[in-house]
């Protein structure tokens, strides 16, 4: 007897690095590198994120494919004098 598959679809986000990281800066615009890269090696143990991914992604969300995500105040608490990682 043949079973089929059933594929359901979500209309949750699927579960990526990408998708907790951006969630996160939209959360707490402000946040040190430590304290990110501890999220998502809790959420995803196996992953290899470090303060390169990190800035890599914040340099994403100031010039480059996440800029539309973030308003104005959340990028400016982002990129703050003070928040240099």
């Amino acid at each position: 007897m043949k079973t089929s598959k059933v594929k359901i679809k979500s209309n949750l986000p699927k579960k990526t690095i990408t998708n907790l990281v951006l969630n996160i800066f939209k959360r707490q615009p402000s946040i040190k590198s430590k304290e990110m890269i501890e999220i998502v090696k809790k959420q995803f143990p196996k992953s290899k994120f470090n303060v390169y991914h990190y800035s890599w992604f914040k340099y994403q969300i100031k010039n480059g494919r996440y800029t539309k995500l973030f308003d104005k105040s959340q990028l400016k608490k982002m990129f703050s004098e003070n928040n240099n990682k």
